[in-house]
């Protein structure tokens, strides 16, 4: 009997090693989850599962990508048209932020136009 008092001891500390073992994780991923809310602020919690919600923030960060990208093309083909490409700072900047997707600068507004001769149009737009 002995014996089996020793290992139901045994086996009673393992289980309560693991179990403080698994506390800590789970209080762990709590703190992880509430930084995250806190870093994402603006997502509403759903309840999902934290890697679906891990894997949505992923496909929106793509988009976004995807977005800055094609805007990139815009603002760089009509800055052109305008005859403005190579001459204004704001367009630079606004160039460096999408080729980025961050902010890069932060002084782009208000945004004028500089070049006098803007209405000329640029190499691009030339026939």
């Amino acid at each position: 009997m002995a014996l089996y008092a020793d290992e139901k001891e045994t086996g009673e500390a393992k289980l309560n090693e693991n179990l403080g073992d698994l506390m800590s994780v789970t209080e762990a991923l709590s703190r992880l989850i509430s930084f995250s809310r806190q870093v994402a602020g603006d997502i509403e919690y759903t309840g999902d599962h934290p890697i679906a919600v891990a894997e949505r923030a992923l496909k929106e960060a793509d988009e976004m990508e995807q977005v800055c990208a094609e805007a990139y093309q815009v603002v760089g083909l009509l800055s052109d048209a305008c005859g403005i490409f190579e001459t204004s700072e704001g367009v630079t900047k606004m160039l460096d932020n999408l080729s980025e997707c961050r902010m890069v600068h932060s002084d782009i507004l208000p945004f004028s136009v500089d070049n006098p001769d803007a209405q000329s149009g640029g190499e691009h737009t030339k026939k």
